[in-house]
């Protein structure tokens, strides 16, 4: 699982999930970075490092062995922010277009 792209132990501060085909903040994976990081639940994320989201989908599913669609966003969007350094996120909702700055470790939800 940690060898599919994008890899690395880092990813941005917030838990997202695909609502409507949408990649959508739903919680901060971190109390203190998630909200400094501008992004606030709700905001839907259209762009990661200027690749729009629809393409990073497309090109990374062949990594993913997942029996359907749901599962494949679900998996997809607990890590399409991994790497390191910042990431550059755009999108839609308060905090519009921005970089955010990736943390150690990722952490998983049962959300």
């Amino acid at each position: 699982i940690h060898l599919r792209p994008p890899v690395g132990m880092e990813a941005a501060p917030v838990f997202m999930r695909f609502v409507e085909d949408e990649l959508t903040v739903y919680a901060y994976a971190h109390e203190q970075y998630g909200p400094a990081s501008g992004l606030q639940m709700g905001d839907e994320i259209h762009r990661i490092d200027g690749v729009p989201v629809e393409t990073l989908v497309d090109s990374l599913k062949v990594y993913y062995g997942t029996s359907n669609e749901a599962s494949l966003l679900r998996d997809m969007a607990r890590s399409l922010t991994r790497g390191t350094g910042p990431v550059t996120l755009g999108g839609a909702g308060t905090s519009g277009v921005g970089e955010v700055t990736r943390h150690r470790p990722v952490t998983r939800s049962s959300r």
